[in-house]
């Protein structure tokens, strides 16, 4: 009776601990599918957070980029801007309280910039330079004001910090001997600027290749 009751303890527990087996293997499966689809979530979120700490990088570095390209697109002065030279000119000139006599901005000269080498007081670029993207404006500027000493200070001082890419040919400061307005000067600047070089007409292309095309005249 005894070992009767031992067997049927015995396959009783072998039966749950079957069940519980057979209960428990799909348990497992799932916790071991669990972490590893956790630590695939882990790792998309680090190459995640990675893309976005690059993005804020380079939009960093893309508003770094814009705030010198328009500081230089300011310094620059090409055709389309040397009339705001003019403005600006004349208005140092009145914020100083000095007396604008004569304000002339010449249309300058354009030529090719090379890529490396070149001056942009030379009326051409280096003899074996070789052309860049771009091309260089170059305007004269003449300018004549008086007024007081200290108001000539301040508009020299006042056309210094404006930043252009420029370079003085010339700047006397005279006397004029009216007390209203004792002193005078006489400025003659260049300012620069580069442009993307325009693109030449496919017309120019396509003919130069027919003429290329052509045979050679013979002569009897």
């Amino acid at each position: 009776m005894k070992l009767d009751s031992r067997i049927t303890r015995l396959i009783v527990a072998t039966a749950s601990l079957g069940a519980i087996i057979a209960l428990g293997i799909p348990w497992v499966d799932e916790y071991f599918e669990l972490r590893r689809e956790v630590a695939e979530f882990d790792e998309l979120h680090g190459e995640l957070k990675q893309i976005r700490d690059r993005s804020e990088r380079l939009i960093q570095i893309e508003e770094n980029l814009n705030e010198k390209l328009n500081s230089l697109n300011t310094r620059s002065i090409n055709p389309e801007t040397k009339d705001l030279v003019r403005e600006q000119l004349v208005e140092i000139v009145r914020r100083h309280g000095g007396r604008l006599r004569s304000l002339e901005v010449h249309t300058g000269i354009v030529r090719p910039w090379a890529t490396s080498g070149d001056n942009p007081l030379a009326d051409a670029m280096p003899e074996f330079g070789e052309e860049s993207e771009y091309v260089l404006h170059s305007h004269d500027v003449e300018l004549r004001a008086d007024g007081t000493l200290g108001s000539i200070e301040d508009i020299i001082a006042s056309i210094a910090q404006e930043g252009w890419f420029a370079s003085t040919r010339s700047m006397n400061v005279l006397p004029t001997g009216k007390p209203e307005a004792p002193a005078a000067i006489e400025l003659r600047l260049t300012v620069f600027g580069l442009t993307v070089a325009p693109e030449e007409p496919e017309e120019e292309f396509a003919a130069a290749g027919q003429r290329s095309r052509r045979p050679a005249p013979t002569f009897r």
